[in-house]
């Protein structure tokens, strides 16, 4: 039996066109600088707006290669806030759950809640 795990921490370079033309100041180029938000992107949670940055990005990689130039998706595994996968899946059923909506400091008091961090 053999499993793939990929890294955990580092990064991955994708790259959308001719490489060639990041020199050249005329042609487009579009970097996405992106922290990995695995339960959006692999399972979908509306929970995280990670997904939808990654497909914005990758669209806008395509665009410049379109026209010409070259598209970069720096993409790190790590998630961006640190709270690691256990504790942000608390977090993100605890705001599920709350009959208050969600806001900005809604998330923050339900990750201080949960983590204590």
């Amino acid at each position: 039996l053999e499993i793939f795990l990929p890294p955990i921490n580092g990064l991955t370079i994708y790259m959308v066109g001719d490489v060639a033309t990041i020199p050249d100041p005329d042609a487009p180029l579009v970097v996405r600088l992106h922290d990995e938000s695995y339960d959006a992107e692999l399972f979908g949670s509306h929970a995280s707006t990670g997904r939808l940055w990654l497909v914005y990005g990758i669209e806008e990689c395509v665009r410049a290669a379109q026209a010409g130039g070259c598209g970069l998706i720096v993409y790190a595994r790590q998630e961006g806030n640190a709270l690691g996968e256990v504790a942000k899946f608390l977090v993100h059923n605890a705001r599920a759950k709350s009959q208050q909506g969600s806001d900005v400091r809604q998330r923050e008091e339900e990750t201080e809640r949960v983590t204590g961090a």
